[in-house]
């Protein structure tokens, strides 16, 4: 695969790997009539080519089979030939270049004026020439219409090896071998695809190494690494078009409105007349949320808890920081964040570089990166970090999963989504969400402020949310807060919230926070963690976004509650409403569920996920169906299966 750019005769050609050692790649531009194929040793270091190309992708399609008869010259080293092919009569006479491969930084008799890198070199004669250098008064023909032009300045991905690589553009070797950021990870097995090469000392630095995404760096006209900057480089930026889309270089913006996570966005949300939280908010003292409270009083609205006394919450000693974050997972643990500004996920960096990012004031920071993803179930910070009892108590997985002996050949393990560490950055925004599965939510702030926008799970607002949710191209430029009725609240240090099933929220950051949470299923709201898990298959959500293993979750606690239900009928007591309400939308789905319409591969595909000490589940069910006809004389189930709120 080929790279070139649209400047002219400043670009290097980056050259990338075949699907085969050796390969012969091709790139042809239209206006000048030139064809440049290289065959090159992947193990060696890529060499640059400076043709006086113009964006070639084109020409392959438009010279056809209809290209005039080309005088030839070639360009040869030790390892790789460059053959040009053109009519253009200023190549015709060129000479013939042999030179060895090396490291092709010259740098004695550099300078650099008006904020444009320009390089006067004393060339050694046993340095490897440039095709520019070599043929320097070749020029390329200016359209007449845009001799009147000044230039637009190009990013920096643009003018050399697109200064950035995907997963298709890779060298053959390692990135991690080629990066050398002194706190570079160095794993072979690193998901990082995105690299940029500085433009000033030639050395390439992965993304995540660099605080950079592959989108930001089209913003740059020269990148330069943070040890050339402390040399006196400054990096040069196109400048701005906008400050209210993802693109800041986006085409008439004027007339585009305002999409999240902008700089005009949060100016809006700080203005904006929303409801009042009292009207669906439970303020409580943590000693007063307990299970026999959540049993009576049902868990419909969010709960706000000032005094976390008697809540049964652990959380590391002060101080604690960032720093201490990272020794206790680990500093080469590899986690995704958000880029906010464009509101792109999956920027992979490491703990270390999170941290490093972190240490620099809000100010001086380039980026806004949120992690909201990094579970620690399994690390040393586990040990620091319980959630409140009454969540514990709730938690299908903490009470299924703590003594399960599960067989190495089951299809499933232990959903880790209990324990969650959420480090954000100044201005970090997720905009409106439910969370996976339907799950309830802990949130603990132990650092710093959060800002919620809260909407009610209705039935019509769950619509508006489904409807929102498939708007892709419009999503981003409707707040749904200005849709339907949204309520603010705002949390500082040391405030818990527990938040029902299914509300759907924004979250803000008005200063660096540090936060513990996680998700929970539990009794409570089988029918609102059904109906999200059905908008969830309806939105074709990824993997990735959902609750691990839901159905198996879900068939522990069918399993517990038909017992609980069995023994309210054995001591003649009428059960409980939470009981009733909940166990019988649970039954029928996965009745459903395992019968799988008839379909004999689904079925066999579902009952791998049925937990081995179910026995396919077929016992829970039978005893289920003798105690459906009963549950019917109960008045409490007449709600059952509808959402609680």
């Amino acid at each position: 695969m080929v790279h070139t750019s649209r400047s002219l005769l400043d670009t290097d050609l980056c050259i990338g790997k075949g699907n085969q050692p050796w390969q012969t790649k091709r790139i042809l531009a239209l206006e000048h009539q030139v064809e440049v194929t290289a065959k090159l040793d992947p193990n060696k270091k890529l060499g640059r080519l400076k043709p006086p190309l113009a964006d070639g992708a084109m020409g392959l399609k438009k010279l056809g089979k209809n290209k005039p008869d080309r005088e030839q010259q070639h360009f040869m080293n030790k390892s790789k030939t460059f053959k040009v092919v053109t009519d253009n009569p200023a190549l015709k006479n060129a000479p013939i270049l042999e030179n060895k491969v090396e490291d092709r930084k010259r740098r004695s008799s550099e300078s650099v004026s008006s904020g444009n890198k320009k390089k006067s070199v004393a060339v050694d004669p046993k340095t490897p020439l440039t095709a520019e250098e070599a043929l320097p008064n070749i020029k390329a023909p200016v359209a007449e219409e845009e001799r009147s032009q000044s230039p637009t300045p190009t990013s920096a991905s643009e003018r050399h090896k697109t200064g950035r690589r995907s997963a298709e553009k890779k060298p053959e070797s390692n990135n991690s071998s080629t990066c050398i950021a002194s706190d570079c990870p160095k794993d072979p097995n690193l998901d990082e695809d995105f690299m940029i090469q500085c433009d000033e000392c030639d050395e390439w630095f992965h993304g995540m190494c660099a605080f950079i995404t592959e989108k930001q760096s089209n913003a740059y006209v020269w990148w330069f690494c943070t040890e050339c900057i402390a040399k006196g480089q400054k990096p040069q930026k196109k400048p701005r078009t906008n400050n209210h889309r993802h693109d800041y270089y986006e085409p008439r913006p004027s007339k585009k409105p305002t999409q999240c996570g902008t700089e005009r966005f949060f100016e809006e949300l700080s203005t904006k007349n929303l409801a009042p939280i009292v009207d669906v908010l439970i303020r409580k003292p943590g000693r007063e949320i307990d299970l026999d409270y959540m049993h009576n009083n049902g868990f419909t609205k969010p709960i706000l808890i000032d005094d976390r006394a008697g809540l049964d919450l652990i959380i590391p000693e002060r101080p604690f920081t960032y720093d201490d974050v990272v020794k206790t997972i680990g500093e080469n643990t590899q986690v995704l964040a958000i880029d906010v500004t464009t509101q792109e996920d999956g920027v992979p960096l490491t703990l270390k570089s999170y941290l490093r990012y972190m240490m620099q004031p809000p100010e001086e920071r380039e980026v806004t990166l949120n992690i909201i993803s990094l579970e620690f179930s399994k690390t040393e910070l586990s040990k620091l970090v319980q959630p409140p009892r009454v969540v514990k108590e709730l938690s299908w997985v903490d009470r299924f999963f703590e003594n399960e002996d599960i067989l190495p050949e089951a299809s499933y393990d232990r959903p880790d989504v209990q324990k969650y560490c959420l480090m954000s950055a100044k201005d970090s925004y997720t905009d409106f969400h439910i969370d996976f599965g339907g799950t309830s939510v802990w949130y603990h702030i132990f650092k710093g402020k959060k800002t919620f926008f809260f909407i009610e799970p209705t039935p019509e607002n769950l619509a508006l949310y489904k409807s929102w949710m498939e708007d892709e191209t419009h999503q981003s430029e409707r707040f749904l807060g200005d849709e339907t009725t949204c309520h603010r609240l705002d949390l500082v240090e040391g405030q818990t919230i527990l938040m029902p099933s299914g509300w759907i929220h924004a979250v803000f950051t008005p200063e660096d926070s540090l936060v513990f949470g996680g998700n929970f299923l539990h009794d409570l709201a089988v029918p609102n963690q059904l109906a999200i898990m059905d908008m969830e298959d309806q939105l074709q959500t990824p993997d990735r976004y959902r609750f691990p293993h839901f159905y198996t979750v879900c068939w522990f606690a069918l399993s517990e509650m038909v017992g609980q239900l069995e023994d309210c009928f054995e001591q003649a007591k009428e059960p409980p409403a939470w009981l009733t309400q909940n166990i019988v939308p649970l039954y029928v789905r996965l009745k459903a569920w395992i019968e799988a319409d008839g379909d004999l591969e689904k079925q066999k595909l579902r009952k791998a996920e049925i937990p081995d000490t179910l026995a396919e589940g077929k016992e829970i069910l039978k005893k289920m169906d003798n105690f459906v006809k009963r549950l019917a004389k109960i008045k409490s189930v007449a709600d059952a299966g509808k959402c609680t709120v």
